[in-house]
């Protein structure tokens, strides 16, 4: 058995078998637990930034490595109240497609200081939206990067998911920082710490099972979400597909196209 698929093993069996509290209800973010519109959610990047499965890949939790520019993220998600895939939920406050979702724009920009990652994320069939943005410093040690981010900038109540009018006026931004070492062979793994949505500590581990299949489990501290993506071409455009469970038990596909 090859031995990157043997690395890959323990995280998969630990991601399958520890659960969490369920992504919804106050101060939970459910929107922000699909693809949550940063550099490597449902996408793999490298850490010279370029777009590829060779590179880190999550769901939902940060990576340091963000894009070059000159690339364009264009994608969208669908997660299931259940174990069965679902086509995103299109219609506002219809529960009866018993799915929701998230898309996303992600970009960055070069400056003299370093390269920013900016996102416009769209977290409800109604068209609420917020925008993230991500920092990656200059590489200071050999094997790790570091970054620091925020969601939600404009602090925007609605992104809040909560039914309760009183939650949903309370403060949803949410910044962080995260650190990824090149493992070597197609291996990364992310350790982070965040406040609001995180609430603490975060990380995930992604590994190349084959030729064309990238695994990847996270801790996004309220649960254990694991899946596996491959990347494709359509026409002259690089796609990449994942699917997976967030909790362990609520099914995810992301599809995302590079421009």
């Amino acid at each position: 058995m090859h031995s990157r698929f043997l690395w890959t093993i323990p995280f998969f069996a630990l991601g399958a078998t520890v659960f969490s509290q369920a992504p919804g209800g106050p101060r939970t973010y459910p929107q922000f637990r699909d693809m949550a519109g940063l550099s490597g959610n449902g996408f793999g990047v490298r850490p010279d930034g370029k777009v590829s499965l060779s590179g880190a890949l999550t769901l939902s939790t940060p990576i340091a490595y963000v894009l070059n520019p000159g690339q364009l993220v264009i994608g969208g998600s669908s997660r299931s109240f259940n174990r069965n895939f679902r086509w995103v939920n299109t219609e506002f406050a219809d529960n009866t497609v018993r799915s929701d979702g998230t898309g996303q724009i992600v970009g960055s920009v070069r400056t003299p200081l370093g390269n920013f990652a900016l996102t416009h994320m769209v977290v409800s069939p109604a068209g609420d939206s917020v925008q993230h943005l991500q920092y990656m410093f200059p590489r200071v040690t050999e094997g790790w990067s570091f970054s620091a981010g925020v969601h939600n900038i404009t602090d925007r109540p609605s992104a809040n998911g909560d039914n309760d009018l009183i939650e949903d006026a309370k403060l949803s931004r949410s910044f962080f920082a995260v650190g990824t070492r090149d493992l070597g062979d197609g291996r990364y793994l992310s350790l982070g710490l965040g406040d609001t949505r995180y609430r603490g500590p975060f990380g995930s581990f992604s590994g190349m099972m084959s030729k064309n299949v990238r695994g990847f489990v996270e801790y996004d501290t309220f649960n254990w979400n694991y899946g596996i993506a491959t990347e494709f071409s359509v026409g002259s455009k690089k796609a990449f597909l994942s699917a997976g469970y967030v909790r362990g038990n609520l099914a995810t596909w992301t599809l995302n196209f590079v421009f």
